[in-house]
């Protein structure tokens, strides 16, 4: 097997599990989720943070990483706590018999 240089021209995929951006938009989804079931538009919360409502967009949907200390603001001005919007993984839950 013969191994060459990437071409411009070449696709490269990267799964979606190890691609950055990827991450940061799912890392935002128990925010974006806050904001649902607490009847908060994104358009408020930009704008308390001074940001535009399609900036805000483009985070929640992965498209732009957001700058460090975002979540850290969004969290201050809605007044809850940074802890509760961290992704934690999932654990397995065995069955005790």
């Amino acid at each position: 097997m013969q191994i060459r240089d990437l071409d411009a021209a070449d696709e490269v995929m990267v799964p979606a599990a190890l691609h950055p951006i990827l991450l940061r938009a799912r890392e935002l989804d128990p925010l974006y989720r806050y904001l649902k079931r607490h009847h908060i538009s994104q358009a408020w919360l930009a704008a308390e943070l001074g940001i535009s409502r399609q900036q805000i967009l483009n985070y929640f949907r992965g498209t732009v990483t957001p700058r460090p200390g975002f979540l850290e603001r969004a969290c201050a001005v809605l007044d809850i706590s940074v802890a509760k919007m961290r992704v934690t993984t999932p654990t397995t839950r065995r069955r005790v018999s």
